[in-house]
């Protein structure tokens, strides 16, 4: 999984996370801006589920 894709996906979870507060089910959305949150954090330090971390160069899609 991407950078890129994890920032679409925190992205998508606040939302949803937003939504359920809305509804009324605060309870769901506090695990998912815990998702978003974990998600987001994962994009800010580069890393991935694969565990790899950035390149020197600060480039995650070098050869």
């Amino acid at each position: 999984m991407t950078v890129r894709q994890l920032s679409i996906g925190a992205t998508v979870l606040g939302v949803v996370a937003v939504i359920l507060f809305i509804l009324g089910q605060s309870t769901l959305g506090v695990v998912f801006i815990l998702l978003s949150g974990g998600a987001w954090a994962l994009t800010q330090y580069g890393r991935g589920p694969s565990g790899l971390g950035r390149r020197p160069s600060g480039r995650d899609d070098e050869p």
